[in-house]
């Protein structure tokens, strides 16, 4: 099975669309987000200027199949970030696979330190896949949301450079572009 990432294209707004707002994909994200597609484009065409902002889509045999993101990205701090979500019911079991290359980006080429993310605490087998991958509850920074009126409690995670094990991911490399991500670090 080949995994790559390329960037995400004013193309691909109704596929990212699509994904985002099919229940399945939205139950567990914090915002929901309308059925519009120029809104779409617009906010496609802002993530290239942004500095704290930046997704991939992901690839499996060259099906897109997801999107990666990094959000809150400060590389001042060497600190993001991030989320993913796999559109396509495709290729089970690949989330495992996708995160090694994303961390040995982050931490490798963009020089981050530290990880943050929050789950749904009824996300169980992300929360146990990152738990897998080395990272650490950070309960200070767990809170509450409500969406659909209800209260859904996020726990917050974070894996460190220090936390990271990179001698038993060291293969999982793969190439992260930027070329249209007017702010690049790299």
């Amino acid at each position: 099975m080949k995994i790559s990432f390329r960037e995400v294209e004013i193309h691909d707004a109704k596929m990212l669309l699509d994904w985002r707002t099919s229940p399945r994909v939205t139950q567990y994200m914090i915002t929901d987000v309308p059925y519009d597609i120029d809104a779409q484009k617009k906010w496609i065409m802002n993530s290239y200027i942004r500095k704290d902002y930046y997704h991939w889509i992901i690839l499996c045999n060259d099906t897109p199949i997801g999107c990666i993101y990094v959000q809150n990205f400060d590389l001042e701090n060497a600190r993001t970030s991030w989320g993913f979500y796999k559109g396509s019911t495709e290729f089970s079991g690949i989330g495992s696979k996708i995160l090694s290359y994303f961390y040995n980006f982050l931490f490798f080429k963009l020089g981050i330190k530290n990880i943050f993310t929050e789950v749904f605490y009824n996300n169980v087998n992300v929360i146990e896949l990152y738990l897998h991958y080395g990272h650490k509850f950070i309960p200070d920074k767990c809170r509450v949301i409500y969406k659909n009126e209800r209260e859904i409690l996020l726990i917050a995670l974070s894996l460190s450079l220090q936390g990271w094990n990179k001698e038993k991911y060291k293969n999982s490399i793969a190439q992260f572009p930027t070329d249209n991500w007017k702010c690049s670090p790299i």
